[in-house]
């Protein structure tokens, strides 16, 4: 039994200081544990730059993603930049190299990572020494230091080393041809920049000074679309060439700036070329019904005159009129449906056969076409008579008998 009084308190913090000095020795110990084998799911976090300089801070997040991009070369499953980022995001813990190691098992548990890798870069002059490990996710046993060091200059082949000292015996495929050093690190802090702006202008210094990395070309591309600037986004996009790794995600970014754009047509034709597994149509119908020349025009000018009353929750500050009536048209449906429905039989006849044929001509671009066999693998279809007297009356069209009898309307 402990006592009381000063010693007594000076015993228990001796005791708990070596139950926690055991505590940590059992998870951040070095067990001879073997190598985890590939494909691991691995997050890389980036690695800490001492000392911090604004011209070294950089090499961080560039380790992180050239080590990232090792581990895919070599089979592993490795975590995206994006994905570790919006873990960091559900987390609300920043993006830094500081990290404690229990900190970094929580992001690598969000991203179902088996392995965490963290590193550290010291700097003298111009030489670096590059140090990395491994943290099994599972058990928190924190595996043995692989240490790579060089001139900075040598930064992408260091860091090559030390990604094949992660990963040792396993068969790297060849890698992409590396960018220069220089348009790397242009790269690496577009990356980081805090605005679309600063991002584009580095962007745009590393292809000036590597016109093949189509990782900065992918990464204006993204940042033109952020920025708002959709046709540029999309020439960007186009330029990835289409044997690129990039170029499905290239293909993908540009169609959805063509969304943006208005160019519906052509998105529909590149979404499933990518392999877009959902497009929402309902947009094109409702601009070919708005623009057809045969919609009366009174009826177009009344219902915008409503939308101006009525939705004026979808204007944004920076909205023109054009913008705005767009944005918010489709709420003028519900209300002037039974206008919509009673235009003259021509005009409805002829919207309805613009629709058809660009519901059949989508119907081909998505390759729908053709795909019976395979949708009757799966679903049965009960035949069903068509009863157009019962669907008027359960449409409330008609007034029944019983109905008729119920409100004392009966003869």
């Amino acid at each position: 039994m402990i006592g009381s009084g000063r010693g007594a308190g000076l015993t228990t913090v001796m005791l708990m200081s070596a139950l926690l000095l055991r505590l940590s020795a059992s998870v951040l110990a070095q067990p001879p544990v073997a190598p985890i084998a590939l494909p691991a799911a691995a997050l890389v976090m980036p690695f800490q730059v001492s000392p911090r300089d604004p011209r070294t801070v950089w090499l961080g997040e560039g380790a992180a993603l050239l080590v990232t991009e090792a581990l895919r070369s070599a089979g592993g499953a490795a975590i995206g930049r994006d994905e570790r980022l919006a873990a960091l995001d559900r987390l609300r813990v920043p993006n830094v190299a500081t990290l404690s190691y229990a900190t970094v098992i929580r992001v690598a548990e969000v991203v179902a990572a088996d392995v965490a890798i963290v590193g550290a870069i010291e700097v003298a002059e111009d030489q670096i020494i590059v140090r990395a490990r491994r943290i099994q996710v599972e058990a928190g046993h924190l595996l043995g230091e692989i240490v790579e060091q060089g001139a900075i200059g040598d930064f992408l082949a260091i860091i090559d080393r030390v990604a094949a000292g992660l990963t040792p015996g396993s068969a790297a495929s060849p890698r992409p041809p590396r960018p220069a050093m220089a348009a790397f690190e242009h790269y690496v802090n577009g990356l980081v920049a805090r605005n679309p702006e600063r991002g584009i202008a580095l962007f745009s210094r590393a292809l000036a000074t590597s016109p093949t990395f189509q990782e900065a070309r992918l990464a204006l591309a993204e940042a033109r679309a952020a920025q708002g600037n959709h046709r540029l986004a999309v020439e960007e996009a186009q330029r990835v060439p289409d044997a690129h790794r990039l170029a499905r995600r290239a293909r993908f970014l540009g169609a959805l700036s063509l969304l943006e754009l208005g160019r519906l047509p052509e998105a529909f034709d590149a979404f499933p070329r990518v392999g877009a597994c959902e497009i929402h149509l309902a947009t094109d119908f409702q601009n070919m019904v708005y623009e057809h020349p045969q919609f009366p025009a009174d009826l177009k000018a009344e219902m915008y005159a409503w939308i101006r009353e009525n939705a004026t929750e979808e204007r944004k500050p920076k909205d023109t009129e054009e913008q705005f009536i767009y944005k918010a048209r489709k709420k003028a449906i519900g209300p002037f449906k039974k206008r919509m429905w009673s235009i003259e039989p021509a005009a409805r006849q002829g919207i309805g056969k613009s629709l058809e044929e660009r519901f059949s001509f989508l119907m081909r671009q998505l390759k729908i076409d053709g795909t019976a066999d395979a949708v009757a693998t799966f679903v049965k279809v009960t035949p069903i008579a068509n009863d157009r007297e019962a669907e008027i009356v359960a449409a409330g069209g008609k007034i029944t008998a019983a109905e008729k009898k119920a409100e004392g309307l009966a003869d």
